[in-house]
């Protein structure tokens, strides 16, 4: 008679057989579910936790399914995750750099000198006057100048004094000529002065606290007329002038960075 497989590893079994058996033997229903029971764990762990509900390597193939989408919803993860990292990292650079490299502008005052072109008028006086050299002898000693004026010869120290060559003005104020070239000699009357005007150019020479000129060279003129003329000449003031000067707006950040890569900051 041949063998048959044993009741307990035949599988799977209907609910209602199994129901009979325990109904005709309750002893050997027993015996069954404690090894049926044993059996189920073992099957658990290897077919997965659907064991016994669903066919055989159904559960393995579930279970590996799920641990594939696990694996892969982690990897999702841990790179999404990484993503937001080095976006943070990148953001805080470009903070940093954007601070260290802020700059705003301070107003500076400062008093500079300006200068200016004037137009004014100039009331031009046909008279010739030489108090402003007369008066101021050691303001003029020893500057080249052009003096207008009538040849003049005078007695000089009174009556028993020297006949003196000079420049006369139209007040009676005089300047000695000295060095008076013999081209010029006959032109100047033996006493009094020449109705011709002259243009002398010398350089002064101071006596004591009279002014007298060495004549260098000399030509006719005539008298210029009177009237009033427009003249121009550059004044100089002081102003008040405002720049901007661009500063670091974090100074303390800009030294830290320059520090780092060596560079000192002004």
């Amino acid at each position: 008679m041949a063998k048959t497989e044993p009741e307990y590893t035949r599988y799977p079994k209907d609910p209602k057989e199994e129901y009979k058996s325990w109904r005709m033997n309750p002893h050997k229903f027993e015996r069954l579910f404690t090894k049926r029971r044993s059996d189920d764990t073992q099957n658990a762990k290897r077919w997965g936790k659907r064991w016994p509900f669903s066919r055989p390597g159904q559960g393995r193939k579930e279970k590996e399914d799920t641990s594939g989408t696990t694996r892969e919803e982690s990897r999702v993860t841990d790179a999404r995750g990484a993503f937001f990292i080095f976006s943070g990292i990148v953001f805080i650079i470009l903070i940093l750099t954007c601070m260290t490299f802020a700059v705003r502008k301070v107003p500076i005052t400062e008093n500079v000198m300006m200068t200016k072109l004037e137009v004014y008028n100039e009331t031009l006086d046909s008279r010739i006057s030489f108090s402003g050299y007369v008066g101021s002898p050691y303001e003029w000693e020893g500057k080249q100048i052009t003096l207008t004026g009538f040849l003049h010869r005078y007695v000089k120290g009174g009556r028993n004094g020297v006949y003196t060559e000079a420049l006369i003005d139209d007040y009676g104020n005089t300047i000695d000529l000295l060095d008076i070239p013999s081209a010029l000699l006959p032109s100047i009357p033996r006493r009094g002065s020449t109705t011709q005007l002259y243009n002398i150019t010398g350089q002064f020479r101071r006596s004591y606290k009279t002014l007298q000129l060495t004549v260098g060279s000399y030509a006719k003129t005539d008298r210029l007329p009177a009237g009033v003329v427009e003249k121009q000449r550059n004044i100089t003031y002081p102003q008040d002038v405002t720049r901007y000067e661009s500063v670091p707006m974090f100074p303390g950040l800009r030294a830290f960075v320059m520090g780092i890569f060596g560079e000192k900051t002004a």
